[in-house]
C-alpha cells in the first residue's frame, strides 16, 4: 500500500483532520477531512513515486464561532531518525465570536513504537486584552503513547494561547513513515461551567529517510 497525503495547493487555508491515509485496493479514505480558512480552495493529493492530483476548486464558507484545539504548529512536522520534534498544544480562539474558555482537558495519542515521549514544557500566555486573566496548565501525564494535559484560566480568556509544548523523539534507525498524533478534547467549558463548541486539529509526524551513509 501507498501513503497518500493531502494539502492545500490553492487558497489561504490549511487541511484539518487526517492529512494522510494508506491505500487499500487502490483507494484511500480520509476521516474527518476539512479545511481551515474560507474562500476558493483547491486540494492536492500526492504519494511518493507517482504524479499528484488536484481537486476541483471548492468555495469554503465561514464556520460558526468555535474554539480550535491544535497539536503542532502545522499539520505536518518533519523529523529525522534520532531527532526530536516539538508540538505546541494550542487553544486557538481566533474564531471564538463571543466564546471564552475557562477550563480544558485533552488526551493526545500516538504510536509509541514509532515515536516516544521525550518531555513537556510550559506554553506561553499573554494577557493581550488586559482583563487580568491568567492561564494555569498542569505538567501532563505521559504513559506509552498517551499524554493527558489540562488547564484553566482565572476569570477566563478570550485570547489564543499555547497550553504546553510536547516533545516527541524519533528512535535512531526508525523507518520513514507518517505517524498521526491525535487530540481528543475530553472537556472544555467557560467560566460558568457551560460546554464550549470546539474542533480538534491533529498532526502528522513525517519521519524522513535517514541521511546517514
Amino acid at each position: 500500500p501507498r501513503v497518500l497525503r493531502v494539502s492545500v495547493v490553492e487558497g489561504t487555508g490549511a487541511v484539518l483532520g487526517t492529512q494522510s491515509a494508506s491505500t487499500s485496493d487502490g483507494r484511500a479514505t480520509f476521516s474527518g477531512l476539512g479545511v481551515e480558512g474560507t474562500g476558493p480552495t483547491r486540494l492536492r493529493f500526492e504519494t511518493a513515486g507517482a504524479a499528484g492530483v488536484n481537486s476541483a476548486i471548492v468555495d469554503v464558507q465561514a464556520r460558526a464561532p468555535e474554539v480550535v484545539v491544535k497539536v503542532g504548529a502545522t499539520p505536518f512536522l518533519s523529523a529525522l531518525p534520532g531527532a526530536s520534534v516539538i508540538l505546541p498544544i494550542t487553544i486557538d480562539l481566533s474564531n471564538r465570536g463571543t466564546l471564552s474558555v475557562a477550563s480544558v482537558s485533552l488526551r493526545i495519542t500516538w504510536d509509541s513504537s514509532a515515536v516516544q515521549f521525550a518531555s513537556s514544557t510550559p506554553g506561553s500566555w499573554t494577557d493581550a486584552l488586559g482583563d487580568g486573566a491568567t492561564i494555569f496548565a498542569n505538567a501532563g501525564q505521559a504513559s506509552g503513547g498517551v499524554f493527558l494535559v489540562g488547564g484553566f484560566s482565572v476569570n477566563r480568556t478570550d485570547a489564543s494561547f499555547v497550553l504546553r509544548l510536547l516533545t516527541l523523539a524519533v528512535p535512531a534507525g526508525g523507518e520513514a513513515r507518517s505517524i498521526p498524533v491525535t487530540v481528543e478534547v475530553t472537556a472544555m467549558a467557560d467560566a460558568s461551567g457551560q460546554p464550549v463548541p470546539f474542533r480538534a486539529r491533529a498532526a502528522t509526524v513525517v519521519v524522513q529517510p535517514s541521511t546517514a551513509p
